[in-house]
């Protein structure tokens, strides 16, 4: 069983997390994370959230995302979560769990904040908090995605954290339809979840 680490001041963690990321990520995928970690500050600023955590989360969302998939089952199994049959189908899904345990063992990070955006960047889940929103929109909507509808990307900036949401949530369901794959489910349950919360509103 691994001993517990002592909690560390999050600015060694930048520092460190940052040339982990140089060293594992292609230099692409590297400029996209920093791209995505500075955007997480200037979000996180601007709705009173701790622009530390921001960053680290966006510095370490995607530490997997390059690694091979059985490296990242492997590590993505620690969490002591199942692993779901569209997962296995797609062990892509896989990269954030994984990223989120590496952030946990290797960092001390206990801050379930930090660890949940990590976590489920990529598919969204049900009753994630603020931070874990704002990684969804930033990695999404970082300047170096080329793909990203300049239109979108204003309506995204200029709305609630979760219309914003919301918004990507379309997005994504309008590409995945064009390319003939399924909406995974906890996308699905977090797309109710929101369509819910606006017709209370």
């Amino acid at each position: 069983m691994r001993s517990a680490l002592p909690p560390r001041p999050y600015t060694s963690i930048i520092e460190e997390l940052t040339q982990l990321a140089r060293s594992r990520l292609s230099g692409a995928r590297f400029e996209h994370v920093t791209r995505t970690s500075l955007l997480m500050r200037e979000l996180c600023e601007g709705r009173r959230l701790d622009p530390n955590r921001g960053e680290i989360a966006g510095l370490g969302h995607d530490l997997y995302r390059e690694s091979p998939a059985e490296e990242v089952r492997e590590t993505a199994g620690r969490d002591s979560l199942p692993i779901h049959e569209w997962e296995l189908q797609e062990p892509l899904l896989l990269h954030g769990r994984a990223a989120a345990v590496l952030l946990r063992e290797r960092f001390a990070i206990s801050d379930e904040s930090i660890l949940e955006a990590v976590r489920w960047h990529t598919t969204g889940f049900p009753g994630m908090g603020e931070l874990a929103k704002l990684l969804f929109i930033a990695d999404y909507i970082e300047p170096g995605r080329m793909n990203v509808n300049h239109d979108v990307r204003v309506r995204v900036r200029s709305t609630s954290t979760d219309e914003g949401v919301l918004i990507i949530l379309k997005e994504t369901a309008a590409y995945l339809e064009a390319v003939g794959k399924p909406v995974v489910a906890p996308t699905a349950a977090l797309y109710s979840e929101l369509i819910e919360a606006e017709r209370r509103a």
